[in-house]
């Protein structure tokens, strides 16, 4: 077909082959402006705050170099507000200082006076270029800017870092490589390792830290047509561990590394320590050892193990006082024993004293020698010391010196002590006499007693609050005092419950403490008792009893079980061609009732005469008991207390019949065993139980 076309026809050809190639041409250079389309930000309001005095105030006013305040321009965001950084703001000629409000999210911006446009720039997004304020901003005014920012869409992307090992607490910092500010801290990796933002596209430097770990630094660029970025980081260690040993016996010391205390000797703690040269290690054991100084070195991965040895700085030193084992010792001036020490002392010069109330201290000067054990010995302290001169009216009386005897007055006591001492002065049927006397060296006091037989005499009784009576004078109740001469007493103490006590004592003004203990009274004038016992004799019996006394008159009521063999009785009938009737008897009950006097003796035992009725009772074998008889009993009742509510008792009698039934009359006619048991002698004896 080509081959058919004419000249003329070339030429259309040729164009349309050039438009063509100039139409795919056009087609990528706009495929090319699209992709590098740039994002778009407007100016929402700007106006005067009339209200806020921000530029005029006192903490953040500004002057400009004719000395005019800045007016200010607070520009806001409904987005994050630090994305305001990366804007920069040109008032023409009017000068212009950007100030970033972390706390508000704010960009302050310190303009001159006197702009009327504004031009706004970033990159990636379209400058506003000479914006009409529609005002000219005066001096120390406050502006409110607010800018509306198209969403950032292909120009952001998320960026993560994932650090290894995770669990090292390590920081992130961030800086975009085109910002005038420092690095952006982003924070600590979570236990994942991991640490996330979403940023705008360009270039950012990294730095990634943690203890003990070298610092990793980095750089990366999110281009457009990437997808969010993963920043491995593997910190490397730098770090090793440290062990102190006590391999030379210094357990304890305390260990210091580059002037911080560590810890003591054995050291094995798990802290890591950072890999380097040039530690410096100092160990100290108090004043007795020298200082321990050296260095090491911590390799990576490695444990550095350190076995230190002090030099020894001191000796094992005895110090005695010559023949006084009561003297202080003293060590430059510090008390260290008494009689005799023993222990280390760091090599020196030191001064030795002896000293004793009342003495005149001896010092001496020693010299210790490192590793070198001696004793020493330093000069018993001198007594200073006076004189004391006893006489007493009369004479004769043992003399006390502090409690110590001395001999007998009259007697002059030498080498006494300087200072207070107490005199005593002791003597038969005298009160003991004491003084104090105050004894000046190389003086003599005198200590001159009048002797008196007349004392203060003191009672103590056990029970306390006894009633005491002296001379058949009431005196008190003990604890209690009466004045009176050495000499016979006559002594009563009575109390509630214990015996009355009753002595004629020698009281010594000698002695003039009297101690007495009272018996208790178990044996009452005023008591109930319950009485359980056996009785034997002509009636066998168990028999118990409840009486009492009443300011020592008894009565007492007995019921006795008889427990005597029974009696087989035979009855001729009145017709002969019957068998004789037989019956069986033995005692059933007696009831008896006494009255008599107790009469004490000491604590623990009565005697009580007692005389009384008992009625006996009689059971024949069909369970009758129409056979009595009335006894009068005479006898006694003794009863010996064991403890405050127990005791026992005995009681003999004698019982005389005085009134029988006409069956017993039968049957003890008939039996000389049933005629006894209502006459004749019998004893009781059993435990009491009184209340």
């Amino acid at each position: 077909m080509l081959r058919n076309l004419g000249r003329g026809n070339m030429h259309y050809i040729k164009y349309y082959i050039v438009s063509l190639f100039t139409l795919f041409l056009c087609l990528g250079a706009n495929n090319k402006v699209c992709a590098q389309q740039k994002l778009k930000f407007s100016i929402e309001e700007f106006a005067q705050d009339p209200f806020d005095g921000t530029a005029r105030s006192e903490a953040y006013k500004r002057f400009d170099n004719d000395n005019r305040l800045y007016a200010i321009v607070k520009v806001k965001t409904d987005v994050d507000g630090r994305q305001l950084q990366r804007f920069a703001f040109s008032f023409g000629m009017m000068n212009s200082i950007p100030v970033y409000k972390d706390d508000l999210e704010e960009l302050w911006l310190y303009v001159q006076r006197g702009a009327k446009h504004v031009t706004i720039s970033r990159e990636g997004y379209t400058t506003i270029n000479k914006h009409d304020l529609g005002l000219t901003i005066a001096a120390g005014n406050t502006y409110v800017m607010r800018l509306a920012l198209q969403a950032s869409g292909v120009l952001s992307r998320g960026l993560q870092f994932r650090v290894t090992p995770a669990d090292e607490g390590a920081l992130v910092k961030v800086k975009r490589e085109d910002s005038a500010s420092g690095y952006e801290l982003w924070g600590a990796v979570d236990k994942n390792g991991t640490i996330d933002r979403r940023v705008e596209l360009g270039t950012y430097y990294y730095e990634v830290t943690a203890p003990n770990y070298e610092k990793c630094e980095g750089r990366i660029q999110l281009k457009v047509g990437m997808a969010n970025h993963v920043e491995e980081v593997t910190l490397k260690p730098n770090f090793g561990w440290l062990e102190i040993d006590d391999a030379h016996g210094i357990s304890g010391a305390e260990v210091y590394v580059d002037d911080r205390k560590i810890g003591t000797v054995p050291y094995r703690e798990k802290s890591r320590w950072e890999a380097r040269d040039g530690y410096q290690l100092m160990i100290t054991n108090g004043e007795l050892y020298k200082t321990y100084n050296s260095t090491f070195s911590i390799r990576q991965g490695e444990v550095t193990k350190l076995s230190p040895q002090l030099e020894a700085n001191f000796a094992k030193t005895t110090i005695r006082v010559v023949n006084d084992g009561k003297a202080d010792i003293y060590i430059n001036g510090t008390k260290r024993g008494t009689g005799e020490w023993s222990g280390p002392l760091k090599a020196g010069v030191y001064e030795l004293e002896s000293r004793r109330d009342r003495h005149r201290p001896v010092k001496t000067n020693i010299t210790v020698k490192a590793n070198v054990a001696e004793t020493f010995a330093v000069g018993a302290p001198v007594p200073i010391v006076g004189n004391v001169y006893v006489t007493t009216v009369p004479s004769g009386a043992k003399i006390y010196l502090d409690g110590e005897e001395k001999g007998v007055s009259p007697m002059q006591l030498e080498s006494v002590l300087i200072g207070k001492h107490k005199v005593e002065v002791a003597m038969e049927n005298y009160k003991r006499e004491e003084m104090e006397v105050e004894v000046k060296e190389g003086q003599t006091s005198d200590a001159r007693v009048q002797m008196r037989d007349f004392a203060t005499f003191t009672v103590n009784s056990q029970p306390k609050g006894a009633q005491l009576e002296v001379e058949g004078d009431s005196v008190g109740r003990t604890p209690c005092t009466f004045e009176g001469a050495s000499g016979l007493y006559d002594i009563v103490l009575t109390a509630k419950g214990y015996h009355t006590y009753h002595r004629k004592m020698q009281l010594s003004s000698s002695a003039p403490t009297l101690d007495i203990r009272m018996q208790r009274q178990l044996q009452k004038p005023w008591c109930g008792y319950v009485q359980l016992g056996l009785q034997a004799g002509s009636l066998m019996g168990i028999e118990g009893t409840v009486g009492g006394y009443l300011k020592n008159f008894n009565i007492e009521a007995t019921l006795l079980c008889g427990i005597g063999k029974s009696v087989d009785l035979y009855w001729n009938s009145q017709d002969a061609s019957q068998r004789p009737l037989h019956s069986v008897y033995k005692p059933k009950l007696a009831y008896g009732l006494k009255v008599g006097y107790g009469i004490i003796f000491g604590s623990r035992y009565r005697l009580t005469p007692q005389a009384g009725l008992l009625l006996l009772n009689v059971k024949d074998s069909e369970g009758h008991s129409k056979a009595y008889a009335t006894s009068l009993g005479i006898g006694a009742r003794f009863d010996v207390a064991l403890a405050r509510f127990i005791g026992v008792f005995v009681a003999p009698e004698y019982s005389m019949p005085i009134a029988k039934s006409d069956v017993y009359k039968k049957i003890s006619d008939a039996s000389s065993t049933v005629k006894r048991w209502s006459g004749g002698f019998n004893a009781r004896m059993g435990l009491t139980f009184s209340f």
